[in-house]
């Protein structure tokens, strides 16, 4: 989807705002890794989640609220991330959200985002995020290479720090 004007990069503080990621696949766990970084309410609802996230909520840095999803899971949230395998159930995860006021992503129709995830680079409280309008993941993930060797080093990449769960994995 090309924007001609662009998306506005906006930084917000989302320590305390309760966030719910649908699904615990692998785009679910990228997108955890990059909200972990910023994020202390991280909620998953999910009947099937994959070993890395269980790993992070035995750690306690999240929790998982469910396994289908249902409506009612949207009271009190501020993000919503519909990261499942079913086009149809994001898409409806996406209407109900924005009917509440709620911020909504959907991983599989850029169409239906309130708001896209950038490749971060972060180094203490520098904090980088690098977008595409046009999703070209390649220039993206060339500018971040870039940024990172003129700053030395990406706090935020978790392919890099000891396995810890904390980056953001992007392509």
């Amino acid at each position: 989807m090309k924007n001609k004007l662009g998306y506005f990069p906006l930084f917000l503080d989302i320590r305390s705002k309760r966030i719910l990621v649908v699904g615990a696949g692998n785009i679910a766990l990228r997108r955890i890794k990059t909200l972990l970084q910023f994020a202390e309410e991280v909620e998953v609802a999910s009947r099937d989640i994959c070993p890395e996230i269980e790993t992070l909520v035995k750690l306690q840095k999240i929790k998982v609220v469910g396994g289908a999803y249902e409506e009612r899971m949207l009271d009190g949230i501020f993000l919503v991330l519909a990261c499942t395998d079913d086009r149809e159930l994001n898409s409806g995860i996406c209407t109900a959200a924005r009917a509440r006021g709620i911020l909504a992503n959907n991983c599989s129709n850029q169409k239906e985002c309130d708001f896209f995830f950038p490749s971060v680079v972060k180094q203490e409280e520098l904090v980088i995020g690098i977008n595409d309008c046009s999703a070209n993941h390649k220039k993206v993930k060339e500018t971040r290479r870039q940024i990172e060797q003129i700053l030395g080093g990406n706090d935020a990449d978790y392919n890099r720090n000891q396995g810890e769960p904390s980056g953001t994995g992007t392509k």
